[in-house]
């Protein structure tokens, strides 16, 4: 789980010219956790519509979303909803950035997001041995196949990291 709350505000562009469609910069207000927020806006046109992005409080840059700390991993709810910054400014970086060659927790990941996809309570119980959950009535044979076929490229791609640790592993083990 991570430990920031993310606020998307601006992820579909507004079609309509509407007073909310803007060109240029405006501020909305945003509660956040009983906290005021005073946010600049920037409506920039693209293609028929205009689309919002938000300018960052802290770093002054165009941004889709903003993040503040996540109330599961305070104590109080004192610091939620207090502070909002872009992912740059909280130093915080996606899943796939942190992948490596030799380390397999991304494509378990991976595993998991497929899974719950066909099946919203799929857990990987044995790992990344773990089998697909079976086709339900609620899901065509096209979607279900499809995410079958990814569930196994990153099952495979797991498994062939595993076993290039596994040699160092076990020469650290022999060690002891």
């Amino acid at each position: 789980m991570t430990k920031l709350s993310e606020l998307a505000f601006c992820k579909v562009p507004i079609h309509d010219k509407s007073k909310d469609a803007v060109l240029g910069y405006f501020n909305k207000t945003i509660f956040v956790n009983n906290y005021r927020h005073y946010v600049t806006m920037e409506g920039i046109q693209v293609g028929f519509g205009i689309r919002a992005f938000i300018i960052c409080p802290k770093c002054k840059n165009r941004c889709n979303v903003l993040y503040t700390v996540n109330p599961y991993y305070l104590n109080s709810d004192s610091l939620f909803g207090k502070v909002l910054a872009c992912r740059k400014c909280w130093n915080f970086n996606y899943l796939s950035q942190q992948t490596t060659k030799t380390k397999w927790h991304y494509e378990v990941h991976k595993m998991l997001y497929y899974g719950m996809l066909v099946d919203s309570n799929f857990r990987l119980t044995n790992g990344f041995t773990t089998s697909f959950p079976s086709k339900h009535d609620d899901i065509s044979w096209h979607k279900y196949m499809k995410y079958y076929r990814q569930y196994k490229h990153y099952q495979d791609i797991a498994g062939r990291k595993w076993m290039k640790q596994m040699p160092a592993s076990l020469k650290r083990y022999i060690k002891r």
